[in-house]
């Protein structure tokens, strides 16, 4: 897909998004500052004696003095003299929050005209209130006006509060600030790679990418553990860590003596219980936003869909942190005051407890072991506690406030269920596909192409959703698979996926098509596919392409290298690729020839066994003394040696190298790209001279560990002055 295909629906999302949080107001954001008229006016009035033998702002207190008309009274007449100067309309909106009050905790409902028809009918008995009547039961028929040097201390606790409440609120919009400049960094450094810099951006990233192997190298290794292994990534998170701690704890000011909440300790417990909701509401919709399929700003900024949901991980636990900071807050207060067992019988009390356990149950199921053993367990609770925590939110909140956030959460999660099934459809809805086992594990699934037009936007590197539509296939699950541009005469207008069998959804695969009544190793079943996902980077224009895959990561990178024979790029193209068996090239003899019809030089490394595949060309060489580690610089030498007598392939040769229960050296294939000889320099001919003064794309394809340590190599190369300003990397990830 290209950028500008999503450009619309971005500003549309975008749009969207921003007008409904800019209903967030902060006065808005908090019901007790929902009118502060009316809020200063019911703080001021019960401090004197209405008979309910208590100035609790509790349910039982409300419901006596919200049935007591004079109470009422008062009220309304506060609101008219201390509102003189105000709108009607803000008058109006006091009175509206005195009716919700009451008929949320006094469990009355007056009308806002009936309100005002009390307001109006006390204003015989008039009189102005004093001191006396905190002590003294006021008399039947009295309503007490305001007294201009009391009512002082409710004026300031209260313009107090909302300079808090303020406060918390830009400390909230902070975190969207944040991200939006992130974005916007993002969106600038993709559209110079597309349009302007192209292959001189390594030049710019030099910098940054000698401090990423600094970073590899010096991290300790239990830091890793908790860390991205791209160090901008970590830079990024540290940033919103270090952010999200000085917006929880700081800015706070106590005003002693003080209506609202008269001890320093209650005072500081309420912001801080204040602060961390708006904090954790803030990072609801980014927390959804980052990990839908449809993120839009995946293609505006290049960020690859695995380093979002990186970003979705770290909101995830920052959000459920603030959650929980708020939930103790409070439960300490309300124990505190005695009052826990009123409030549990709340509703939006017991949503919140709800709330707050459902984040903590989709982290628990999401971990990397849970997804690996049972993907669709994992599914499960994701999507459907994500929903039901949507739904408490909304009644923790209905009547408390800050609800802007939660319409711009429910309108984000509803428009990538939107796109999902309109994606569905213009890819043509239900459709059949081969099925086709080539081993234990390993099955091809072929699936017809869209029309042309919509086949178009599927780019190198995209991936798609599959439903399989069998009661045995689970056809309510969809799942993320690597697309592949076959360029096999029966596939040209096909879309082709090599799926790894493992645990779900892939081994249900595996078994239909070893059950009994299929007897060939092929079945067709009907699909439904969405996509195209993934962000689009176009290869720019460098001399030299070098494809490094492990196992079905070859699936990614052939689109790319086919991409490259296509637009006739005038390039050296060399694909290594790491496979456990050599039935692997046999597998896929039909896309490798048409490679090496077209120039491109292929290295075959298998580490399982060493039979050679018949009918593919090959030179072959085992490595005895190859050794485990990746890094090892002394078995390196050694490989090295080893395969200065071995002859390179010439045009149109596949070689391949066995490696019995080893792993071929990344840092030597690295270096093999740049130089034939990583440890001579003397003897170079001047092929070997353009090859290093040439610009050199790594493309590096499998799984996370993997893709990091030819990372790294590449990083290492950048360190050296002869290749410090041709060298640049990219990766494509396969995991989910």
């Amino acid at each position: 897909m290209k950028p500008h295909s999503l450009i619309p629906s971005s500003y549309l999302i975008v749009s969207l998004l921003v007008g409904l949080l800019y209903q967030t107001q902060p006065t808005q954001s908090l019901v007790i500052l929902d009118s502060i008229l009316a809020t200063k006016c019911i703080y001021y009035m019960k401090q004197f004696n209405w008979g309910c033998n208590s100035t609790s702002q509790s349910a039982k207190y409300y419901s006596c003095r919200c049935h007591n008309e004079q109470w009422i009274s008062s009220i309304g007449n506060c609101i008219e003299s201390e509102g003189l100067n105000m709108t009607q309309g803000e008058r109006d909106q006091a009175y509206r929050h005195v009716r919700q009050r009451c008929q949320n905790k006094g469990r009355i409902d007056y009308s806002v005209d009936v309100l005002k028809y009390f307001q109006t009918q006390g204003l015989a008995q008039l009189r102005e209130a004093n001191d006396q009547d905190k002590k003294t039961l006021i008399t039947e028929g009295v309503v007490l006006g305001v007294n201009s040097t009391g009512f002082q201390l409710s004026k300031t606790t209260f313009d107090h509060l909302q300079s808090q409440v303020i406060r918390s609120q830009w400390f909230a919009w902070g975190y969207v600030w944040i991200i939006c400049a992130l974005i916007f960094i993002g969106m600038v450094v993709n559209l110079l790679n597309l349009v302007w810099v192209k292959n001189r951006l390594p030049l710019v990233k030099r910098p940054f990418d000698l401090l990423q192997v600094k970073f590899n190298n010096n991290v300790p290794g239990f830091l890793k553990y908790f860390l991205p292994t791209n160090i901008s990534d970590t830079l990024i998170i540290s940033l919103f860590l270090i952010y999200q701690i000085l917006a929880t704890t700081t800015g706070y000011t106590i005003l002693l003596p003080n209506l609202y909440q008269n001890t320093h300790t209650y005072q500081l417990l309420d912001f801080i219980g204040y602060r961390s909701a708006l904090n954790s509401f803030s990072m609801i919709p980014l927390l959804f936003f980052f990990g839908i399929r449809n993120n839009p700003f995946i293609q505006l900024t290049g960020i690859t869909i695995t380093r979002f949901l990186t970003f979705h991980k770290v909101l995830a636990w920052s959000m459920t942190i603030q959650a929980l900071i708020h939930s103790l807050v409070w439960t300490i207060y309300t124990v505190i005051e005695g009052d826990y067992a009123s409030w549990a019988v709340d509703l939006y009390w017991q949503c919140g407890i709800i709330g707050m356990v459902c984040p903590f149950l989709i982290i628990g199921f999401s971990h990397s072991w849970v997804r690996s053993t049972c993907y669709e367990l994992f599914l499960l609770v994701h999507q459907s506690f994500s929903v039901l925590f949507i739904a408490m939110m909304w009644y923790h909140c209905n009547i408390m406030g800050w609800m802007g956030w939660i319409y711009a959460t429910i309108v984000i999660w509803g428009y990538d269920r939107i796109v999902r099934f309109v994606s569905v459809l213009m890819n043509g809805g239900v459709k059949p596909c081969k099925l086709t086992k080539l081993n234990d594990e390993l099955i091809r699934v072929v699936v017809e192409a869209p029309n042309s037009e919509r086949e178009s936007i599927w780019h190198s590197g995209a991936f798609a959703y599959l439903y399989f539509l069998d009661l045995k296939l689970r056809f309510y699950q969809s799942h993320p698979f690597s697309v592949m541009r076959s360029q096999r005469v029966k596939d040209r207008n096909c879309f082709v996926f090599v799926i790894q069998v493992k645990r779900g959804i892939t081994k249900k695969l595996l078994q239909v098509l070893d059950s009994s009544h299929v007897t060939s190793d092929s079945k067709y079943v009907n699909v439904l596919m969405e996509g195209p996902y993934g962000a689009y980077k176009p290869l720019n224009q460098h001399d030299q392409y070098i494809f490094i895959a492990g196992g079905i990561g070859f699936t990614a990178v052939y689109s790319h290298i086919v991409e490259l024979i296509q637009s006739r790029e005038k390039a050296v193209v060399k694909l290594y690729w790491v496979v456990r068996s050599d039935k692997y090239w046999g597998f896929f003899k039909e896309d490798l020839d048409y490679l090496l019809d077209y120039g491109v030089e292929v290295v075959v490394y298998v580490t399982r066994n060493n039979k050679k595949s018949s009918g593919v060309k090959s030179d072959s060489h085992e490595l005895e003394t190859f050794g485990v580690s990746p890094f090892d610089s002394q078995e390196d030498y050694e490989q090295e040696q080893l395969l200065q007598s071995h002859d390179k392939p010439t045009e149109n040769q596949l070689q391949t190298i066995h490696l019995p229960n080893k792993r071929p050296s990344l840092t030597r294939i690295v270096n093999e790209a740049i130089l034939p000889s990583a440890n001579s320099t003397s003897d170079y001919t001047e092929h070997d001279i353009s090859r290093q003064t040439a610009s050199t794309l790594f493309i590096s394809s499998g799984p996370k560990s993997f893709n990091e340590t030819v990372r790294i190599q590449v990083g290492l190369l950048k360190q050296g002055d002869k290749f410090q300003n041709i060298v640049d990397f990219r990766e494509e990830s396969f995991e989910f």
